[in-house]
């Protein structure tokens, strides 16, 4: 499953994660570049077998969407470092 959606257009990665000490607890995990594009893979036939699949399950599976709508890096850490006293809200461009 991992590899054939790696593969897809807008698929920007895709994991899978078992609990160490929990077997019955997996954190899959895709990223899309856009959201048309994560779209078009939730009404693929590939996604419709992933759900067949978690309908199976003895507990209803969690499942959450996120956006992420701002990503930041080094600058980030590098202006909170420098000026202690910069709100963090300031960075995100808010007024409070």
């Amino acid at each position: 499953m991992i590899e054939i959606t790696q593969g897809l257009p807008g698929c920007v990665g895709c994991a899978c994660y078992e609990e160490e000490n929990n077997q019955r607890a997996i954190l899959y995990v895709e990223q899309w570049q856009t959201k048309e594009d994560l779209h078009r893979h939730i009404q693929s036939d590939l996604y419709h077998r992933v759900i067949s699949a978690m309908e199976l399950a003895v507990e209803a599976p969690e499942i959450r969407f996120h956006e992420v709508s701002n990503s930041m890096g080094m600058e980030l850490i590098e202006t909170l470092r420098t000026d202690l006293h910069l709100p963090a809200f300031v960075l995100e461009g808010e007024s409070r």
